[in-house]
Parts: C-alpha cells; sequence; structure tokens
C-alpha cells in the first residue's frame, strides 16, 4: 500500500459521475477514483476527508472503483483501462512532473494562444525542449473526455514549417506514457490591426491551401510578434479538416477583412488622401493667381498655360477618383 493526495477532480453531471485524479507518494504516480450517484456538493470539496482510506494498493492499475459506504467513499476495486491519449508526432516529449512548474489542472490564463482551451499555463521554456525562446505554453487537459489539445496538436503537425504558427516544442505525458498536451512558445507581441491585413491574409491563405479552416476569427487570432512584426495565427482549437471546400475558405477571407475594419481604414485612408488633394490643390492656385497678377491683359501664351493647368488639374481629380474606385473593387473582390 500507498499514501496519496488528491491533486484534481471533475464532474461530468450527464453521466452523472464524478472522477478524482490522485497522485501517489511512493510510486509518484497518477490515478483516477471514479464513483458514481455521489453528492455533487461533496465532490465539489475535493479533500481527503471525502475518503475512508488514505492508501491504495501498488501496482500498474490507472483506475480504481468508489462506492459510498455511510456517507464516505471507499476503494471497491482497481482495474487498467485504456484511456485517452493524443497522437505522437513530435520527436521530443517531457513529463508533466518535470516541468518547472506543476501543472495544478485548474491553469488559466486569458493569454491570446490559450483562447479555447479550459486550461493554460505560460512557464520558463524547459531547457530539454528549447533553448531559442524565453517563454512556453502549456496547454493541456488531464481528463479522459475532453480531446481538443489532441486535436489541436494535429494542426501544429500540418502546418509545421509553413511560418504561419508559434513553434511546437514538444508533448506533455502523464506518467511519462500518456500524451495529456503539449508545449509552444509564448509570442509575444500585439493584436493585429487593419494596417497588419495583407500578412494576416497570406497566413490565413496559407492554412487554406493547406486544406484547414481555422474557424471562429476574431482581432485575436493573430498575434504580431513586438521584435520582428511578424504575424503568426494564435491557436487552433477551433480548426478542422475541409480539404476543398474553397467557398468556406472565402467566408473566412471575408470575416477577417471584417474584424480586422478593413473598410473603415479605407475610408480613413481615402479621407486622408482627399485632404491631401485639396491641400496640393489649393497651392496650386494660389500660385496660378500670383502668376497672374498683372496689370495689363494676359497675352495668349498666359492664357494658354493658365488654361492648361485648369486642364490639367480636372484631369488630376478624374484620375484620383477613378484609380480610387478602381482599388475599392479589385480589394473587395480579392476577400
Amino acid at each position: 500500500m500507498e499514501p496519496f493526495k488528491v491533486v484534481e477532480m471533475t464532474i461530468r453531471r450527464s453521466l452523472n459521475t464524478v472522477i478524482f485524479r490522485i497522485l501517489t507518494t511512493k510510486s509518484v504516480t497518477f490515478k483516477y477514483l471514479i464513483t458514481r450517484k455521489m453528492d455533487f456538493a461533496m465532490a465539489e470539496s475535493h479533500t481527503s476527508k471525502d475518503f475512508a482510506f488514505d492508501t491504495v494498493p501498488l501496482g500498474d492499475w490507472n483506475a480504481g472503483k468508489l462506492v459510498e459506504v455511510d456517507g464516505r467513499l471507499v476503494l471497491d476495486q482497481t482495474d487498467k483501462i485504456d484511456l485517452e491519449s493524443g497522437a505522437v508526432w513530435h520527436p521530443k516529449k517531457i513529463d508533466e512532473l518535470d516541468l518547472p512548474q506543476q501543472l495544478d489542472g485548474y491553469d488559466f490564463t486569458s493569454d491570446w494562444q490559450c483562447q479555447g482551451h479550459e486550461t493554460g499555463k505560460i512557464i520558463p521554456t524547459p531547457s530539454v525542449l528549447a533553448a531559442d525562446c524565453r517563454t512556453a505554453i502549456c496547454l493541456y487537459t488531464w481528463n479522459p473526455s475532453i480531446t481538443t489539445p489532441n486535436e489541436e496538436s494535429i494542426i501544429y503537425q500540418l502546418v509545421a514549417g509553413s511560418g504561419i504558427a508559434p513553434k511546437f516544442l514538444g508533448h506533455i505525458t502523464e506518467n511519462r506514457d500518456r500524451i495529456i498536451g503539449y508545449v509552444v512558445e509564448k509570442i509575444h507581441g500585439r493584436a493585429a490591426t487593419a494596417a497588419d491585413y495583407p500578412q494576416c491574409r497570406a497566413a490565413l491563405s496559407i492554412l487554406h491551401r493547406l486544406g484547414i479552416k481555422y474557424g471562429r476569427i476574431t482581432s485575436n487570432s493573430f498575434i504580431v510578434e513586438e521584435d520582428t512584426g511578424r504575424v503568426y495565427l494564435s491557436g487552433f482549437s477551433n480548426a478542422s479538416l475541409y480539404g476543398t471546400a474553397d467557398d468556406v475558405y472565402m467566408k473566412e477571407q471575408f470575416y477577417l477583412a471584417d474584424v480586422l475594419g478593413i473598410d473603415a481604414h479605407r475610408k480613413e485612408q481615402a479621407g486622408l488622401e482627399d485632404a491631401q488633394r485639396k491641400e496640393r490643390e489649393a497651392r496650386r492656385d494660389a500660385e496660378a493667381s500670383k502668376e497672374n497678377e498683372t496689370p495689363t491683359r494676359p497675352g495668349l501664351g498666359q492664357r494658354r498655360s493658365s488654361r492648361l493647368q485648369r486642364l490639367c488639374r480636372r484631369f488630376t481629380q478624374k484620375e484620383h477618383k477613378n484609380w480610387a474606385s478602381v482599388f475599392t473593387s479589385t480589394d473587395k473582390g480579392r476577400i
């Protein structure tokens, strides 16, 4: 027998089930204790007082069945079961107990790279994974019923080497075997704006060429690295494979322009260009008035020069308007 401590728990109300995650102190192994039809209010406290025992059997079992006796939980039986595990595609792994900071299952950060995840933790980058980035992000879940990190890991495999995503540093294991998450580099940067639209669109286009739909696009879907200005997709929690569904990809390009406020940006630019044009015309008019200030009637050459200036101004205005409309319609056609 060996002592243990309860480190995490989860309630699956749809199955009327409570799962306790324990860590044994002698074999240093994570195991799971499962009970049904338990008082959820008691489960939420998840302390050792709920158990009528303080030791568990040694061995390679990973799941134990709990039954309630006189208001306390008793270990009824143990078994070795197959738990959900992520696919292994990267050569590097790190066990959760070897990370510089412990994952407690309740880690939460509002960092952009963690959006769409229930748990995420920013840590110093382990030297065994990489030496060229300051900090990293752990995205994980020990709950066998949640597969989001494992599915997202596959997307990272597909985009590896494309330059549109943070670098995938390795898998996170439980008990040095089961894959429960992964580590990626932390990108230090800012949210994308309308000025970053060309780079954001290029990154999204690369993703689409790989047959991947990004999912829910927001202004936080892109990170502009503070040191280089390079644009990265922040994560793939909502991504899925769509093959050659071009209509899906066109909609995402449209949504990208919308969330970055491209139309408003164009209007602002058009207003600035219009103001600059009027300022140039005012200067030309002032110069023309100065040249035409003479007590005598202007000669033929002066009249032709003045007329030519007016024609040039009209042509410039017309050309500017045509160019602006062509630019707007062409750009909209690409979205």
